[in-house]
């Protein structure tokens, strides 16, 4: 499904859905719910649609944007004098323009190769390098504590601008882990190399960027690792036009933190 233009809607790899009104349905409206949670209520109200391209019958439609991090999926509608249907759009089997990049590096405990440390671009933070994907070892509760703002990791892209066809560029970049929310930072490629305030920086060849997590919380005065300290990372760069934000790219990887003990202090 290509990126067009909706009107009223903004660009989008739009997918339309239509839902059949009951046989000798009489009025000219309907009531509904649209979002991207489930909801029982159907509380907004629409006009029915009538068009011989769908159809000989009358039609509650709906577009979702299927290149959003986030697209609204969840219908319910309620048809006068009945009781309302709850729907779930399944776009599992929806191919978007979205672009899976290779080559990309990311690193928990290092600058990427190359780069140095400032406080314009990209900066290193020695606090929570006690960690290394893959790695083991045993932390005390008072190191793990002074990871950051408690119990963080760093992560370090290295992300090429090179893609098939072009350049990789983007208004901001999202990432969700083990399927949480989505995470959503402006920062876009046309970004300066002395403008990421220790953030971000660039060069001919590739973006730059660091992002924290948390990788182990604390309870009852001790810290415990988070979802066993295994992290599986969805990261996407997205282009928006005001209206709309559209993944563009995307880049899957795991960080393994497992193998770490985190014990009281002697």
């Amino acid at each position: 499904m290509p990126i067009h233009q909706s009107e009223g809607a903004g660009k989008g790899a739009w997918v339309g859905v239509a839902i059949e009104a009951p046989e000798g349905y009489e009025q000219g409206t309907f009531q509904y719910h649209f979002g991207t949670e489930a909801s029982a209520e159907a509380t907004q109200s629409a006009a029915i649609t009538e068009d011989s391209s769908i159809g000989q019958g009358k039609y509650a439609v709906f577009f979702l944007n299927a290149s959003s991090t986030a697209p609204k999926t969840h219908i319910t509608v309620k048809w006068e004098g009945q009781e309302a249907v709850q729907y779930v759009v399944d776009l599992s089997g929806v191919q978007t323009p979205a672009v899976k990049l290779t080559g990309v590096t990311v690193s928990t405990h290092e600058m990427p190769s190359g780069v140095s440390s400032t406080a314009e671009g990209l900066s290193f933070d020695g606090s929570t390098a006690l960690v290394q994907n893959g790695g083991s070892g045993t932390l005390t509760h008072t190191q793990v504590a002074s990871m950051g703002g408690g119990g963080e990791y760093t992560v370090y892209y290295t992300v090429p601008q090179a893609i098939p066809g072009g350049t990789l560029q983007f208004d901001k970049i999202a990432r969700s882990v083990n399927g949480g929310k989505w995470n959503t930072w402006a920062m876009p490629s046309t970004t300066e190399a002395n403008a990421g305030s220790g953030w971000w920086t660039r060069d001919g060849e590739n973006y730059y960027f660091k992002w924290g997590a948390v990788f182990a919380e604390e309870a009852e005065g001790s810290y415990r690792l988070k979802d066993g300290g295994v992290f599986d990372y969805t990261l996407c760069f997205i282009d928006t036009d005001g209206s709309q934000d559209n993944i563009i790219a995307t880049y899957t990887f795991q960080i393994d933190l497992s193998g770490y003990t985190i014990t009281a202090d002697e």
